[in-house]
């Protein structure tokens, strides 16, 4: 099964909000990691992701559960509203902090 993104249909908010447009929620890395993982297979691997400031990559691929290791509360706050904003399922016990270990094995992170 192929890799699969929602990434063309979400509408991701800076949080706090900004008046500046030039100023995204996601940066380049974001879209070169996609493309990566897209071409591999990783429908049986497990993935963290560490530092996704608002909630782009989380968003992304919500659907294979990735644990979000979060460094600041803004990180939760902007990840919560992103995927509540757009109505994707939030599972708040993928979330730890650096220094916890992770609940299970990682493949990709």
């Amino acid at each position: 099964m192929p890799f699969v993104s929602n990434r063309n249909q979400l509408k991701i908010f800076r949080y706090p909000s900004t008046e500046n447009r030039s100023l995204k929620a996601w940066n380049t890395a974001d879209e070169h990691l996609l493309n990566w993982v897209g071409d591999m297979d990783i429908n049986s691997r497990s993935f963290a992701i560490y530092n996704d400031r608002f909630g782009y990559l989380t968003c992304c691929i919500n659907h294979y559960n990735p644990l979000i290791v979060l460094t600041y509360k803004s990180q939760e706050k902007s990840i919560v509203m992103n995927m509540n904003s757009n109505h994707l399922d939030l599972n708040e016990n993928l979330f730890i902090d650096p220094l916890s270990p992770p609940p299970h094995s990682i493949d990709i992170g």
